[in-house]
């Protein structure tokens, strides 16, 4: 069921129509967000966040946490200030990477993802 989850001091779950922007943020706890046709940004000052089967462009900060993508296509740009980038099971062209940048494409690069953490991890796997 398509929708997003947000954990801490407040737990909620929305369902959210097709072309319909998200935006969240949180202060300290875990955004997850699956299944939505649509843009999102999405903030997290301490916590993680994790984005599964989105169709659309992704905007993702964190400062201190990760951030986990599965099975999300498109431009992918991803900046770690002290962390690490890992990229799974993926197939990407268009590959630029140092210790804190990577930038590829998935698939047909249809959708803007750009994913920025300034300490943890991020993720970017496929299933």
């Amino acid at each position: 069921m398509p929708g997003c989850h947000f954990y801490g001091g407040n737990s909620r779950h929305c369902l959210v129509p097709d072309d319909m922007l998200v935006i969240g943020s949180n202060a300290n706890g875990v955004g997850a967000l699956s299944g939505l046709n649509t843009d999102i940004t999405f903030v997290v000052a301490n916590g993680d966040v994790s984005a599964d089967s989105i169709a659309g462009d992704i905007d993702i900060n964190v400062t201190n946490g990760n951030i986990v993508l599965f099975d999300t296509y498109g431009d992918v740009d991803a900046f770690v200030t002290n962390g690490s980038i890992s990229m799974g099971n993926l197939s990407f062209t268009d590959i630029i990477s140092t210790n804190m940048q990577f930038s590829g494409r998935l698939g047909s690069g249809d959708g803007q993802i750009s994913l920025h953490l300034t300490n943890g991890i991020i993720t970017v796997t496929g299933r």
